[in-house]
């Protein structure tokens, strides 16, 4: 798969970072972080976000037994207080990801994504958009959330990355995320629940997102196509 990098490639900054010990990993004020501004970086606050559900759904004990999973390359992100407005490389988001689908998936639970990302989708923007849809309907909240300010909101938790809205209709819309081919399959999952909760709290009733293209399988971009009633 020509666009699919590997595991590695994407943790390569991060991993750097964490080696090095000093400051906050992938605060931009430092030396070494201006070295690496091709590495990818994400928000604390995402990170808190996935911390967050692990607390409310797994308990305090397992979920410090899964962060004493993610690999040791992270011990410098995970040891300390991650703060939400900082960035972090993100490799060390994607790695959290991929070590919770390895420790948690059972034949009784297929996978935990979808799940997080319902989670964190009501807790990043749950509130402000439940205020919205009470005076617009779901179509209206999606083109002028994603439509108007997508792109500016998907920016204040990754710097890479680019938000399209690309169709939209009384009973469904369909997103693109371009230019992102560092995304962590895993984060590709997380994103459908992601956008179904966005959905919900604009308004939608039974909101039903599904990934129709991903670069992971060769695509231009990351699509994601929501239907509700």
């Amino acid at each position: 798969m020509a666009n699919r990098l590997p595991r590695l490639d994407w943790q390569r900054g991060a991993c750097y970072l964490a080696s090095v010990g000093e400051g906050e990993p992938g605060d931009r004020a430092g030396s070494v972080v201006g070295l690496m501004k091709e590495t990818v970086q994400i928000k604390g606050s995402a990170l808190l976000g996935v911390l967050a559900w692990m607390r409310a759904t797994l308990g305090v004990d397992t979920r410090k037994r899964l962060v004493a999973a993610v690999s040791r390359d992270w011990s410098t992100v995970f040891a300390g207080r991650i703060r939400a407005a900082r960035w972090y490389c993100y490799g060390a988001y994607g790695e959290l990801l991929a070590t919770l689908e390895r420790e948690l998936v059972t034949p009784e639970r297929p996978g935990c994504m979808r799940e997080i990302g319902r989670f964190t989708g009501t807790r990043d923007v749950g509130g402000i958009l439940r205020i919205v849809s009470a005076f617009a309907s779901p179509e209206a909240v999606v083109v002028r959330g994603f439509g108007a300010w997508g792109q500016s909101y998907w920016s204040r938790f990754c710097d890479t990355g680019r938000v399209s809205l690309l169709t939209h209709g009384r009973h469904g819309a369909t997103i693109g995320l371009y230019d992102f081919p560092e995304i962590a399959p895993e984060h590709c999952q997380l994103m459908e629940g992601w956008w179904e909760a966005v959905a919900r709290a604009a308004g939608a009733a039974q909101p039903r997102v599904v990934q129709t293209q991903c670069v992971h399988r060769d695509d231009a971009c990351c699509e994601f196509r929501g239907v509700w009633r």
